[in-house]
């Protein structure tokens, strides 16, 4: 299921379309389509594999709640004429960001407002797509060969908006009203008092509390992980399985820690809190710029590097090594001591929270007084010592009057923090790294993994560590991206985005797999990548395959030459019989190290083409005719 950053940067898609037609009539719907599921195919049906244009009679219903995928306030009977969307006059008027959700309004022709929803249930992405090439690429291809399938998509006067998905799994909603939607949680980033009012009635609630905000006398010891806790409550919205590492990296907590160890302490809770804002943040914009350069016009296309990419947004998940800063690295030696009373906790990696004029939960974080010195260092507003925020007041009303004069444990070595602040340059935050550690939760109901710097073998019981280096490395996400074609996380990993290959004059985009609108030769380069990947395997760029294999390979690309050429009688293909660098075997006159790479092309092509033989000739052709 997408996570915040995810659902940000696409709901920033749709905005930045919508600034660039501002005309009513752009924002227009024409049409609504969506791909049929799978077990309603007909097989003597070719045409139902394609993207069906929905009309008011449409039976189309998607979720565990069967909602209709066309606006029911739209929709006729089967026995009366069926009326177009387009005569409703529904002009999209904008996007709400939600951390899970896509949530659009649109008003229509009687001015009555509509508001859609889609929840992604599985990896699921925005795409826009010009007329032309929704019309000449996606809707020519079926959904068994376009490698991804049509959830919902819009179609307007010079554009198509799509939701594509792997598999076709969402929930829809449509509703009069943004209320009647019923998304129920503050988005972190575009409602941060919102999120933490929400959160203080969560500790409330969790620790034993009613709805009404009586005093909790004998709290809930709540001795459950405090991890999976946050990745499975709902009132952590947008946070998932990749996420909750992220932001307990972030905020120096370690994932041992049970709930209440974390949520009845002040410091760790605000930590936790300004970490999951300054994670969203950087999807509204380093990493918003970062996706806009992988644009061909609304449309994100991403090479398998460009994948690789995301990574430098990430601290710890699968990640071969975390960069720390020296004052980061020698209180994690700290905290290696066994005691783990003190969190190894960097301030420079939630800098965006800390920075924040009002609504700064550095009180809480540091103490009033460690917060005081440190800000004024710093050069904060005053505003920013304001502990008029949801959070510091939860946490007022919940301490004991005995304690009222007795600050509470910080569990910081607040002397290692001289300045708030490090100076910020390519080294500050990398002069030492360390590997993380990879666990995983097996006591629940679906094995889920979690990485972390924090290595405390007493407490092993509840996070079962991957100690054996092959398995571990089986999850790096470097690993995965270049020697599978699984993907994994962030907003370029998505079935849906457009395919990008290497080009004689440049890179070359296919919308979809086997896009009609490419020439074959880049289509079939498409699959040699794809299937070269999965042959390849880990490490065998650099070190090659083995001899014996190796020459079978050549062995049996010889053989397929011969059978190609024997049957080519055109001057043209018998010119083209030559090999060609870019898909064939290399000569023997080339280096050893790209005849390895083009004898793993062949035998990809030997395993995953047909036929085999046509397949290359005509590769080599249209080589020899640019």
């Amino acid at each position: 299921m997408p996570e915040c950053r995810e659902d940000h940067v696409g709901t920033h898609i749709i905005e930045k379309c919508l600034d660039d037609h501002p005309d009513p009539q752009d924002r227009t719907v024409y049409n609504i389509y969506a791909d049929n599921v799978k077990k309603y195919l007909r097989v003597n049906d070719p045409d139902g594999k394609h993207v069906q244009k929905l009309e008011s009679d449409s039976d189309f219903l998607r979720g565990n709640t069967k909602e209709p995928v066309y606006p029911f306030m739209y929709a006729t009977d089967e026995n009366e004429p069926t009326i177009p969307i387009a005569d409703r006059k529904l002009v999209l008027q904008k996007a709400h960001y939600d951390p899970r959700n896509y949530v659009l309004k649109f008003l229509d022709g009687n001015k009555r407002a509509c508001w859609f929803r889609l929840q992604p249930l599985t990896h699921t992405v925005v795409q826009i797509y010009t007329k032309e090439n929704w019309e000449e690429s996606i809707m020519k291809v079926d959904q068994e060969n376009r490698g991804f399938k049509i959830s919902i998509a819009f179609e307007f006067r010079t554009h198509v908006m799509a939701w594509v998905s792997h598999d076709n799994i969402f929930q829809p909603f449509w509703r009069r009203s943004l209320q009647d939607l019923e998304i129920g949680y503050p988005d972190v980033y575009a409602d941060f008092n919102g999120f933490l009012l929400n959160i203080a009635k969560w500790i409330h609630e969790r620790r034993g509390g009613k709805s009404s905000g009586a005093m909790v006398l004998k709290p809930k010891e709540r001795l459950s992980l405090a991890l999976t806790v946050v990745r499975d409550e709902k009132s952590w919205h947008g946070v998932g399985v990749y996420t909750v590492s992220e932001i307990f990296h972030m905020a120096g907590l370690s994932p041992f820690l049970t709930e209440g160890e974390l949520f009845d302490c002040p410091s760790r809770t605000a930590r936790l809190c300004a970490a999951f804002y300054a994670f969203a943040e950087v999807g509204h914009g380093k990493l918003w710029d970062f996706v806009q350069k992988k644009m061909v016009g609304y449309v994100v296309a991403v090479s398998v590097a460009d994948r690789r990419k995301y990574a430098d947004f990430l601290y710890v998940w699968g990640k071969k090594r975390t960069y720390l800063s020296e004052r980061h690295y020698q209180l994690m030696k700290t905290n290696s001591d066994g005691c783990g009373s003190i969190d190894a906790f960097e301030p420079m990696l939630i800098e965006a929270a800390l920075r924040l004029p009002t609504l700064n939960l550095g009180s809480l974080i540091f103490g009033t007084e460690a917060w005081k010195r440190l800000s004024s260092s710093t050069g904060l507003p005053l505003s920013s010592l304001d502990e008029n925020n949801p959070l510091a007041k939860h946490f007022k009303r919940i301490r004991p009057l005995s304690k009222m004069n007795v600050p509470p444990p910080t569990h910081l070595k607040l002397d290692a923090y001289e300045d708030l602040f490090l100076e910020r340059n390519d080294r500050s935050l990398a002069m030492r790294h360390m590997p993380p550690f990879l666990y995983r939760t097996t006591y629940v109901a679906k094995v889920r993994d979690v990485w972390s710097l924090h290595h405390h073998p007493w407490r092993h019981h509840v996070l079962t560590l991957v100690a054996d280096p092959e398995e571990k490395a089986k999850h790096y996400l470097d690993n995965i991206t270049q020697h599978s074609n699984i993907m994994t996380v962030g907003p370029l990993d998505f079935s849906g985005t457009a395919r990008v290959v290497n080009g004689r004059g440049g890179n070359i985009v296919l919308m979809c797999e086997n896009d009609p609108c490419v020439q074959q030769f880049y289509v079939l380069r498409r699959q040699l990548q794809k299937a070269t990947v999965v042959l390849k395997g880990k490490g065998e760029e650099k070190s090659g395959i083995e001899i014996t294999k190796k020459r079978r390979i050549e062995r049996r690309v010889f053989e397929i030459r011969q059978s190609s050429s024997s049957t080519t009688t055109s001057p043209s293909s018998s010119t083209a019989s030559s090999p060609s660098p870019e898909v064939n075997g290399e000569t023997e006159e080339r280096p050893a190290k790209r005849l390895r790479k083009s004898a793993d092309r062949d035998l990809a092509l030997i395993s995953q083409l047909s036929p085999l033989a046509n397949s290359l000739h005509h590769g080599r052709t249209l080589r020899h005719r640019r």
